[in-house]
C-alpha cells in the first residue's frame, strides 16, 4: 500500500504466487530494502525498486465512431448537428490481469458524473448540438485516484436555424416584415379611406348630375313627347329609366363592377340621351366579350365621361355628336368624341373627371390619360384586370 494516495497493489495467482503458507515470523527485509518472506514451499523475495502507486495500467482510446463508422479521432473532432450517436473504443493494458481492470467514464457537457463500468465501448445516441468532453480512466483495484486519464473533446455544431447570427438576421427580418405590415397596413387604410371618400363624392356628383331638375326636366320632357308620338315606345323608356335609377343606386355601393355591369349603365343612359337627341346623339361601341366578362372599371365612370361629352359640344343636325367606346391592347378602355364646342359653355367644376381619375389611381395605381388631338377628345381608362 501506497500511504500517499491508498493504492493497493495485490500480488497474487497473475505472479505466480498462490497458497504461500508463510511460517511465523518468516519475513526479513536486508539492507538493500528487499523483502524476504519464508513459505511452506520456498522463500519469495520482493524487490520493491519504485512507489507502489505508480504502478497503473496504460489506457488508450483506440476509436471514436459516428453512427458506428469509425472517424479521425485526432482531427474528427466536430460533428453536423445531425451526426449526433458518438461512440467511443477504449482500452486499459495490465498484462498480469487484465480481468482485474474497471473503468469510469463521464462526458462533460451531458453528465457531470463518473460512471463505474467493465465495459471498453460506450455510445451517447441523440446528442444535443454543444461542447462535450468525453474522459475515461482505469484501474486495477477500484481505487480511482490518480487514476491515468485521457480525453476527447469534440463539439456538435447547431443546425443552421439555432446559430446565433441565424437567429439575429431572423429576428431582424421578422421585425422589419412586421414593420413593413404594419406600415402596409396602414398605407391600405389610408388607401381605402381615400377610396370611399373619392366614390362618396363622386356618388354625390353623379346624383346631383342625375337627380338635378334639368335632367329630370329633360327626360319628363322627352317622355312626353314620347307618349304623344308613341306609347309603346313611352312605355319602354319609363323602364330604361327606372333600370338607369335602380343601376345607379344598386353599383354606387361597389369599388368596382365589370365592363358587362356597365355597359348596362351606359346602354339605359345612352337609351334616354337618343330619345332626347335622336340621331344627333351616336354611340359607336365595340368591345369583345373578353373584356366585358374578365375586366372592371369603377361604377359609372363611362357614363361620367358620356356626361362630360353632353355637357361640353353641341349637339345638333349640323353638328352630331359621335361617341366611339373600344378597347386598346386590352389595357385601356377608350372613349372617343368628336369635338363640337358649345357657343355658351355650360358652367363646369371639372369634380367629375378628377374625380375618376383619383378612384383611378387608388384602386391600380394607374393614371387615365386623357388627350386632344386631331379634333377628337380621347379619354382612356386603365382596365381592372
Amino acid at each position: 500500500m501506497d500511504p500517499s494516495n491508498y493504492q493497493v497493489v495485490s500480488f497474487s495467482n497473475e505472479m505466480g504466487i498462490s497458497n504461500i503458507d508463510p511460517d511465523i515470523n518468516s519475513a526479513a527485509v536486508d539492507s538493500k530494502g528487499t523483502v524476504w518472506i519464508g513459505t511452506q514451499k520456498g522463500i519469495i523475495k520482493i524487490a520493491l525498486d519504485a512507489r507502489v502507486g505508480s504502478r497503473k495500467p496504460v489506457l488508450l482510446l483506440n476509436n471514436v465512431f459516428c453512427f458506428l463508422e469509425k472517424v479521425d479521432s485526432v482531427a474528427g473532432n466536430k460533428f453536423s448537428y445531425y451526426r449526433n450517436h458518438i461512440s467511443f473504443d477504449f482500452a486499459g493494458i495490465w498484462y498480469a490481469d487484465p480481468q482485474k481492470l474497471s473503468y469510469q467514464y463521464k462526458l462533460t457537457g451531458y453528465n457531470n458524473e463518473w460512471i463505474t463500468t467493465r465495459d471498453r465501448f460506450i455510445t451517447y445516441p441523440n446528442l444535443r448540438p454543444g461542447d462535450y468532453e468525453f474522459m475515461v480512466r482505469a484501474s486495477i483495484n477500484g481505487n480511482f485516484i490518480d487514476a491515468p486519464t485521457i480525453s476527447y473533446p469534440f463539439r456538435i455544431s447547431f443546425p443552421l436555424w439555432q446559430r446565433p447570427w441565424f437567429l439575429i438576421l431572423s429576428a431582424v427580418i421578422l421585425i422589419s416584415l412586421f414593420y413593413w405590415y404594419l406600415t402596409a397596413r396602414d398605407k391600405r387604410i389610408k388607401s381605402l379611406q381615400a377610396i370611399q371618400k373619392e366614390k362618396i363624392e363622386s356618388q354625390y356628383e353623379i346624383l346631383k348630375n342625375q337627380v338635378n331638375p334639368h335632367f329630370l326636366f329633360n327626360s319628363f320632357n322627352t317622355l312626353i313627347t314620347v307618349i304623344e308620338d308613341d306609347k309603346k315606345t313611352a312605355v319602354e323608356y319609363v323602364n330604361k329609366l327606372s333600370d338607369f335609377f335602380r343601376n345607379l343606386l344598386s353599383y354606387q355601393e361597389k369599388d368596382i363592377i365589370s365592363i358587362r355591369e356597365e355597359m348596362e349603365l351606359v346602354e339605359n343612359y345612352i337609351f334616354l340621351q337618343q330619345k332626347r337627341y335622336g340621331n344627333n346623339f351616336k354611340v359607336n361601341i365595340d368591345l369583345p366579350s373578353l373584356v366585358l366578362e374578365q375586366y372592371y372599371i369603377p361604377p359609372m365612370g363611362m357614363q361620367i365621361l358620356l356626361e362630360n361629352c353632353l355637357k361640353h359640344n353641341a349637339v345638333s343636325r349640323e353638328t352630331p355628336l359621335v361617341v366611339d367606346i373600344y378597347q386598346e391592347n386590352y389595357e385601356y378602355l377608350v372613349v372617343r368624341n368628336n369635338i363640337n364646342e358649345k357657343v355658351i359653355k355650360d358652367p363646369s367644376t371639372g369634380i367629375g373627371l378628377q374625380n375618376l381619375k383619383n378612384r383611378f389611381q387608388l384602386l391600380n395605381q394607374q393614371v387615365i390619360k386623357v388627350t386632344n388631338e386631331n379634333g377628337f377628345f380621347i379619354v382612356k381608362l386603365p382596365l381592372i384586370k
